[in-house]
């Protein structure tokens, strides 16, 4: 049976000497043995135990939880509940995790495009990720009735040059106009802008919206606050 000092036995598994010192204090990791010199010294079998150690170290487990598998290693159900209860905080700590990467991925985006002077002016990061999921809901929905409208515009269409009923053509044509009219008032209602001179946050009036040049992300509208015309960033409202 081979014998390690402390030193040997940190090395092997490239650990630190006083964290095989640390496992010791803690009752989780004792020698076999000590040397004529008083130095401790593991067996076989404190090899076996320290890799179950690493294992469950490395799976985020504290000292207790491991101390306390351990002790009880042929509790199959007391193993599974601490595990369980790891997986429910490793569950947690992802989730939050992804939040902060969608929260850091928003910044980077709003200050790539000048939507923010500073991080000074960033009042909450969180408030710009729920907007940024209200306009992708917006965006949705504009696009699954726009599709729906013209499909039945088209069958409609084909209706008439096929059999020769024009009728349902006709009646869709006030249906489709209305439809759109209703689109632009939800887009309107849903959408705010971001000035990219002094950071304010506002919704526009209908008519001034509708008649600004826009691109895909921005308009370009004069800020009530600085009274300034610039290609303002597209959020959703926080209403």
């Amino acid at each position: 049976m081979s014998n390690y000092t402390t030193g040997e036995l940190a090395e092997k598994y490239a650990l630190s000497v006083r964290t095989i010192q640390f496992y010791d204090q803690e009752g989780i990791l004792h020698p076999s043995s000590l040397s004529e010199g008083g130095r401790r010294l593991y067996d076989d079998d404190d090899v076996k135990k320290l890799q179950k150690i690493i294992i469950l170290k490395n799976l985020g487990l504290s000292i207790k939880d491991i101390k306390a598998i351990l002790n009880d290693e042929k509790n199959a159900e007391s193993i599974l509940v601490l595990l369980g209860e790891r997986e429910k905080a490793l569950e947690k700590d992802l989730a939050d995790k992804i939040e902060q990467k969608e929260r850091l991925a928003l910044l980077k985006d709003a200050l790539a495009k000048n939507a923010l002077v500073s991080l000074d002016a960033l009042e909450d990061v969180a408030v710009l990720a729920k907007s940024k999921k209200k306009l992708r809901w917006t965006h949705l929905t504009m696009l699954i009735l726009g599709i729906l409208a013209d499909g039945f515009e088209i069958a409609a269409l084909f209706l008439w040059i096929l059999q020769g009923i024009y009728w349902p053509f006709i009646v869709m044509i006030p249906v489709v106009i209305a439809l759109a009219f209703a689109l632009v008032i939800l887009y309107w209602r849903n959408v705010s802008y971001v000035c990219p001179n002094c950071g304010t946050t506002f919704h526009p009036r209908f008519r001034a919206m509708m008649n600004a040049y826009h691109t895909p992300r921005t308009r370009r509208l004069v800020c009530p606050h600085c009274h300034e015309k610039h290609d303002c960033v597209e959020i959703g409202s926080k209403d």
